[in-house]
């Protein structure tokens, strides 16, 4: 699959196929290639080597992995430093990291700006709309827009998982959290925001997030 494939028959085979008759399939996975392939050099992906092993010599993080894909190459892919700062285990190149925020910008800000784009929601309602709980004086006037924003008034974050088991009494949990400061005060990057956002797409799609954009974005973009 790193490859093209494009062959087609030179000649007849009666009874089966015709001259000309083939197969074309696009490359579906990463080709293991070198700089030159793409017009790229090892001199170039070196400035890499330089930014991270510097971050790492200022403590900025203890270890990463870094890769470089061009026009579906996989031409640099580099491990640098150490699980964390008692350099006890080196990160190997197949090191898994977390990235459970990236489901922020891939799944549900691009889910919500879906429906805005098939008219079904707007950035300007007010959540107060969907979730009965933010209906209150405190919280009626915030919309769509300042939970994208990290605008709310929320708390960044919250350590739920030690009482609270079930995902139902999880979401009633966020929705019932009271607000840190006045919203559009201060910018704060708030998970519990975007928890908010996935609940309204369920209420405005009939749809939870990960079949919503399984099936409208993923899928249709050969997203697998």
């Amino acid at each position: 699959g790193a490859r093209n494939i494009n062959g087609r028959l030179s000649i007849d085979i009666p009874g089966k196929y015709a001259f000309g008759d083939g197969l074309q399939l696009p490359k579906s996975t990463l080709y293991f290639g070198e700089p030159s392939d793409v017009n790229s050099s090892h001199a170039q992906l070196q400035k890499i080597d330089h930014i991270i092993t510097g971050a790492i010599r200022d403590s900025v993080f203890p270890g990463a992995v870094a890769a470089v894909v061009k026009d579906g190459n996989l031409i640099y892919n580099k491990a640098f430093g150490y699980f964390d700062y008692d350099k006890l285990q080196e990160v190997r190149s197949n090191t898994p990291y977390d990235l459970a925020s990236i489901t922020k910008i891939m799944a549900t800000t691009t889910a919500i700006m879906h429906l805005v784009d098939r008219g079904l929601l707007s950035l300007d309602d007010r959540v107060g709309t969907y979730i009965d709980s933010y209906t209150s004086v405190e919280k009626n006037e915030l919309t769509v827009r300042d939970l994208l924003n990290h605008e709310s008034g929320l708390p960044a974050f919250k350590l739920y998982v030690d009482k609270i088991q079930d995902r139902k009494s999880l979401i009633e949990a966020v929705k019932n959290e009271d607000l840190q400061y006045e919203p559009l005060e201060k910018y704060v990057y708030s998970d519990l925001g975007l928890i908010l956002l996935a609940e309204i797409i369920e209420i405005v799609s009939g749809e939870r997030i990960d079949d919503y954009v399984r099936k409208h974005l993923f899928y249709p973009l050969g997203m697998s």
